[in-house]
């Protein structure tokens, strides 16, 4: 049986890699929102490409963590959709 106190380090570890994440998001120029929605977190990112595109995703989950960690799993799937002809400093439209 897990102990309270580890419960709530695990908690805690898991509440600083969502900010981890959510800040790559951010960097990568994505706009992410979270929110919660009755008993989950409903999570949105939206980035617009270089060339125009909208790309948007989304996530619901249990907690607000696992929300960022969907996110960050379905950008990452996402741009990995595009192709290999791109690669992912072009997509995102960062100068080199």
């Amino acid at each position: 049986m897990i102990a309270a106190w580890q419960l709530e380090e695990v908690e805690a570890a898991a509440s600083v890699e969502a900010v981890a994440l959510k800040t790559w998001l951010t960097l990568l120029g994505w706009q992410v929102q979270i929110e919660r929605d009755g008993e989950l977190y409903v999570g949105v990112a939206r980035h617009i490409t270089a060339d125009g595109e909208r790309l948007v995703v989304g996530s619901c989950a249990a907690t607000k963590a696992g929300g960022v960690w969907e996110l960050f799993e379905a950008v990452m799937g996402r741009l990995g959709a595009i192709g290999e002809r791109e690669t992912l400093r072009d997509r995102i439209g960062v100068a080199a």
